[in-house]
């Protein structure tokens, strides 16, 4: 009887070698490992490992390991100083802890983004969220819908846009995208045609690049998921039928602002009242969401005259030349 069991067992064993054995005889992995991600490529590049869908938490994954990538090499040249190595990962905590607390659900009345670069971007009360992430060349904004990822913003710093034209920085995206799909043209009274916006696309992705410079001073780039974000998109854009109800002194503050970029309202109060005020106006928004020109900062004071004064006074900008449109980072 054991001989017999022992047979039995004996032919079963062969029988589970054989399954696991290929038409060619070679031997199956018991369990195939799941696909490493890999960068996506063309416009949706900017995504890198991410797909359209992620959630917040991982962005910030990405962003975690993409930190701790700029650091390698400082931690390589602390080789082994307890004291230096320390530093080095005290401020790669506090990188990525800087980048966490950006994350905002645009939650309630105001989100302090009214007046930003990103003021179109989101709706508040619809479960939609932002995480920002800097880098030396633009701020990027990622937006969520129910903590998925749909949107991404590239605003970049002021100082490009002052060294390469508009059309320049369309051909250098177009030089990594190929031709544009799409091109807005627009003819100020008295001025020539010009460009102010480009379209590119891809199988996941549509990308559009602007031109800002008229009221942030910046380029930006908005990449926006092809299957239902664009339509979401397109949606926003359109316009509210719901007439914005009419205030006396709404007619007041266009006459004193005029079509301005927002450079000459600083004094807005002292006109209003006919008096001189120390009113800070930014207080309370997040001053780093605003786009800055860098231009010379004037000296701080109160009143209306002070200001003038120091306007007057401040050295004229010194913005860089024209670069020759090469040396732009396209996202």
């Amino acid at each position: 009887m054991h001989r017999a069991l022992s047979a039995w067992i004996g032919a079963a064993l062969i029988g589970l070698s054989g399954a696991a054995m290929a038409a060619d005889g070679a031997p199956q992995a018991a369990a195939e490992a799941p696909a490493k991600p890999t960068p996506k490529t063309g416009v949706s590049s900017i995504l890198k490992l991410l797909d359209w869908g992620a959630s917040s938490a991982d962005v910030l994954a990405v962003a975690k390991a993409d930190i701790e990538a700029g650091y390698a090499d400082r931690l390589k040249q602390a080789n082994g100083d307890t004291f230096a190595v320390d530093a080095v990962l005290r401020a790669q905590r506090e990188e990525f802890a800087a980048v966490k607390k950006t994350l905002v659900q645009f939650i309630g009345a105001r989100s302090g983004f009214e007046a930003s670069i990103i003021a179109d971007e989101y709706r508040s009360n619809e479960g939609e969220s932002m995480l920002r992430i800097d880098d030396a060349n633009a701020q990027r904004y990622y937006f969520f819908v129910d903590d998925k990822l749909w949107k991404i913003v590239v605003a970049y710093n002021s100082t490009i846009s002052r060294s390469v034209a508009f059309p320049a920085f369309v051909k250098q995206v177009s030089r990594k995208n190929g031709r544009p799909t799409e091109a807005d043209w627009v003819t100020p009274p008295g001025g020539t045609r010009t460009m102010r916006a480009a379209v590119w696309a891809d199988d996941l992705t549509q990308l559009t690049v602007e031109d800002r410079t008229a009221f942030f001073g910046t380029f930006v780039m908005r990449f926006v998921e092809k299957s239902a974000g664009v339509a979401r998109d397109a949606r926003r854009a359109e316009p509210d039928s719901t007439p914005a109800p009419s205030r006396p002194s709404d007619g007041m503050l266009a006459d004193i602002m005029g079509d301005t970029d927002g450079a000459a309202t600083a004094d807005v109060v002292d006109q209003l009242t006919g008096q001189d005020h120390a009113v800070d106006l930014a207080a309370g928004l997040p001053q780093d969401e605003v786009i800055r020109r860098d231009a010379p900062a004037a000296a701080k004071a109160s009143g209306r005259k002070a200001k003038r004064k120091a306007a007057a006074e401040a050295p004229k900008s010194d913005a860089p030349p024209a670069a020759g449109g090469d040396d732009v980072i396209i996202y």
